[in-house]
């Protein structure tokens, strides 16, 4: 078999994986509600169930001190970063891992 030619079944189980879809959630930045957007793999879990994850996620993040707004280097400990795109979306983009 040729290296560059993947199996029906194994290509379909990649498509699924790499499926991807956009959820806007909203959680609390000292004290003021937030909204941003945030990339989840497309699951097939109902939206208002992915929706309560990402935002828990988001929450999470940001009560922990790991979310940091704007540009420039990343504050100590801040492993994700809301960036505002052309369009004016706020969106959280993963900068960099964590050891703990």
């Amino acid at each position: 078999m040729r290296r560059d030619v993947v199996p029906v079944r194994e290509r379909a189980r990649i498509e699924t994986v790499n499926r991807m879809k956009r959820l806007r959630v909203n959680y609390n930045r000292r004290g003021e509600a937030q909204t941003v957007e945030v990339e989840v793999p497309d699951t097939g879990e109902p939206e208002e169930q992915q929706v309560q994850e990402a935002a828990h996620f988001v929450q999470t993040l940001e009560d922990n001190h790991q979310l940091a707004e704007g540009s420039g280097p990343l504050p100590l400990g801040a492993t994700h970063r809301v960036e505002t795109g052309p369009d004016g979306i706020k969106r959280l983009v993963r900068i960099r891992f964590s050891f703990v």
